[in-house]
């Protein structure tokens, strides 16, 4: 990790680095003025390509208090058809408030891991095209890189295909 100040940093990302320090895992951490809460936001920020940021989507299980979180290449939109049928499920978009009520995370600042309780987790296969993929760590202002190989161990996450085609 970078030389950053964690006493300045909010308790939302300093759950996540705890995640990613028990883990042992490399990882890089970017700090930034302006909030980057969508993909293009942080591609922009990062100067890296849209596709090697992830996307943290919860899902809602239809007509249950069970939810999903899917890691999604920046690039890529969920094929909802697709993802029900990778997880047997019948799933639509979590409401912005139950994201946070289930996760404690706000809509755009969702990270991959250091989510409290269990949460399925559905990862895009075409994150694994990158060497390194950068998520949020938990604001929208923070932003953390790492392999996805790690994201994926961590997150416990399948990598499956659920993106839109076209």
């Amino acid at each position: 990790m970078d030389d950053v100040d964690r006493s300045s940093l909010p308790q939302t990302v300093k759950q996540v680095l705890t995640v990613l320090d028990q883990a042992g895992v490399a990882y890089q951490l970017r700090i930034f003025d302006t909030p980057a809460r969508r993909a293009r936001d942080a591609a922009r920020l990062l100067g890296c390509p849209i596709g090697a940021v992830v996307k943290s989507l919860v899902f809602q299980v239809s007509g249950e208090d069970q939810f999903v979180l899917a890691l999604v290449a920046g690039e890529n939109r969920v094929d909802l058809e697709a993802l029900r049928e990778v997880l047997g499920l019948r799933v639509q978009p979590a409401q912005p408030d139950a994201v946070l009520a289930l996760t404690g995370f706000a809509v755009g600042s969702v990270p991959p891991v250091g989510i409290e309780g269990e949460i399925p987790v559905v990862m895009d296969q075409d994150l694994m095209r990158y060497d390194q993929v950068w998520a949020s760590a938990g604001s929208a202002h923070v932003l953390v890189q790492l392999t996805p190989q790690a994201l994926q161990t961590l997150s416990q996450a399948e990598a499956v295909r659920f993106k839109k085609s076209g």
